[in-house]
C-alpha cells in the first residue's frame, strides 16, 4: 500500500480493483479506513466506517475518471492491473 500510515492488517481486496485497509492511524491522523483502487494510480480515499470510505472511494474514483477524461489521458479498463502483474 502507498500509505505509510496503514498497516497490513485488515486489508481485503474487493471485485473491481478496489482494496480496503483498516488505517492504523490516530484520530489526529484521520484513522477509519482507506479505500484505494490499484487501476486508477493515485485514486484513493477514506472514511471513519467501511460504508463511508465506500461511499468516499465512489466519488473519488467518478472525480479520478473525470479529471482523467478532461486531461485526454487513458482511463484503464478494470483489472489492467492485475492482467499486467508478473507476479515477481
Amino acid at each position: 500500500m502507498g500509505d505509510p500510515g496503514v498497516k497490513g492488517r485488515g486489508v481485503a481486496k474487493g471485485g473491481g480493483g478496489v482494496t480496503l485497509a483498516r488505517a492504523d492511524k490516530t484520530a489526529d491522523e484521520g484513522g477509519g479506513y482507506l479505500i484505494e483502487f490499484p487501476d486508477l494510480p493515485g485514486c484513493m480515499s477514506d472514511g471513519a466506517t467501511v460504508e463511508e470510505a465506500l461511499a468516499n472511494g465512489g466519488e473519488a474514483r467518478r472525480d479520478w475518471i473525470a479529471a482523467m477524461r478532461e486531461a485526454g489521458r487513458p482511463v484503464p479498463p478494470p483489472g489492467a492491473e492485475a492482467a499486467t502483474y508478473s507476479g515477481e
